[in-house]
């Protein structure tokens, strides 16, 4: 039988073939083979250490036995040796080993078995942990394209039988399919093609024709291309047709006989004053007694005047606050402006003769339609909430110097959301950020507070 030298046993062992692709321990076997032609001496033990250096770093030094070699068999690993016997079947003559065959089969099983034993316990512990771990996540698990690429990768060294066992995450069909997916998406040119016909009319610019026409109802089509080109945008009248007609926006004829009631308010909102009555108890000498109040909220500033107390709001009194409200010099009414009131029958004839002479025209509400005097009927909400419900009033000089202080709060130390959350008539500039001191100003001992910084 030819003797096989140890240059080539190396080269077949090291030679991917069918059979030897899967096991990872072809690198001890050749280490073995190294350690096993070194010179033996005389004083040596009849025996073999062979040191096997894994792929990972670790060694795993596998004592031989002087005797003969029992076979270790593992039946799970699947591994014939049988076209490897005249490859790795030499006669180690030697003085240490007496000149004995040494079977190589059962060399490389012996190393193989016990190399394959522990990588097989270090991947049972792995996959019995991604198994757990797997258990606490609740949901789909998202992974990135990198993440995908290194799995389909790993996936595809390991071969689809393999992977069912260890793929937890997602099925084999799906890793194998991501390599696929990532070379479509590169390769995809959507995005740079270009459609036929002419190019969309940019979303932004849309916006922009909707919002004119809406803010000018007698704009037509060429009206609002021409406000467009002021601010550099170009666009036909035939575009500008199609926008509107998208959004449901009919032409200026039609636009302009559709006036809502919000916008009719905005518009006249400097020229009208809403008056209202509310009422508030106070505890007299005589007992719990029911005071009216008559204001005038101007709607545009929000400015609000109380033109008087009183428990009896009779003809000569409603007459008499006509006539101050409408003096030239500190009235709150003025020629040109509308006075919006609901149809309470304190509005007694003299009080609506006085209030047309000065040239005011007034606008009686329908019944029981509160909604359309909303701004008064919140200032009641507000100054009830805010003060009036929280004070036991004692006297009418009480219920008077109540309101009194919360007009000084309302207009210069409260904030309106509805005038952009700013103060109505501020004392002193504001916005700006001082290091002083933070003070807290308060009024009906500490009801209403306001916070300032001092000036540095």
């Amino acid at each position: 039988m030819r003797r096989i030298s140890w240059r080539e046993t190396a080269w077949r062992v090291r030679s991917p073939g069918p059979l030897l692709r899967p096991y990872q321990a072809m690198g001890a076997a050749l280490d073995a083979l190294r350690c096993a032609v070194a010179p033996w001496r005389d004083d040596q033990p009849r025996c073999a250490r062979l040191v096997v250096r894994l792929s990972y770093g670790q060694n795993i030094r596998t004592p031989l036995p002087p005797g003969g070699y029992a076979p270790y068999h593992r039946p799970h690993f699947g591994l014939s040796f049988a076209p490897l016997t005249p490859i790795l079947t030499v006669i180690m003559e030697s003085t240490g080993c007496g000149g004995e065959a040494m079977d190589w089969k059962q060399l490389l099983a012996y190393l193989t078995g016990t190399v394959d034993q522990a990588l097989l316990l270090r991947n049972e512990s792995w996959v019995t942990e991604n198994r757990l771990l797997r258990h606490q996540i609740t949901g789909r698990v998202r992974l990135t394209d990198g993440e995908r690429k290194t799995r389909a990768e790993i996936g595809t060294k390991l071969g689809t039988q393999a992977l069912k066992e260890v793929a937890h995450v997602v099925k084999p069909d799906t890793i194998f399919g991501w390599p696929k997916k990532l070379v479509a998406q590169q390769c995809d040119g959507a995005k740079q093609r270009q459609t036929l016909g002419r190019p969309k009319v940019d979303q932004a610019l849309a916006d922009l024709v909707v919002r004119l026409a809406q803010e000018h109802r007698s704009w037509g089509y060429d009206r609002l291309v021409g406000a467009l080109a002021n601010l550099g945008d170009t666009i036909s009248d035939q575009t500008v047709g199609n926008i509107l007609k998208r959004h449901g926006l009919p032409t200026a004829p039609e636009r302009q006989t559709t006036t809502t009631w919000k916008e009719c308010i905005r518009t006249h909102l400097d020229v009208l004053v809403a008056t209202d009555f509310f009422t508030a108890e106070v505890w007299t000498l005589g007992g719990l007694v029911t005071y009216y109040v008559l204001f005038f909220i101007h709607l545009s500033s929000r400015k609000v005047h109380v033109a008087g107390v009183t428990p009896h709001p009779d003809a000569r009194w409603m007459v008499q606050i006509a006539r101050n409200v409408t003096m030239e010099e500190w009235g709150c009414l003025s020629s040109g402006q509308y006075l919006i009131h609901d149809r309470d029958g304190k509005y007694c004839p003299a009080f609506q003769q006085i209030i047309e002479a000065a040239g005011i025209k007034r606008v009686p509400l329908p019944p029981r339609s509160p909604n359309l005097n909303a701004y008064a009927e919140r200032w009641v909400l507000s100054v009830k909430e805010e003060c009036l419900s929280r004070l036991i009033l004692f006297g009418e000089a009480s219920l008077r110097h109540a309101l009194q202080e919360y007009m000084e709060h309302y207009h210069h130390e409260r904030n309106h959301q509805g005038k952009e959350n700013v103060l109505l008539f501020p004392l002193s500039r504001v916005g700006e950020r001082h290091t002083g001191p933070i003070h807290c100003r308060e009024r009906l001992g500490g009801l209403l507070k306001y916070y300032e910084c001092e000036a540095a």
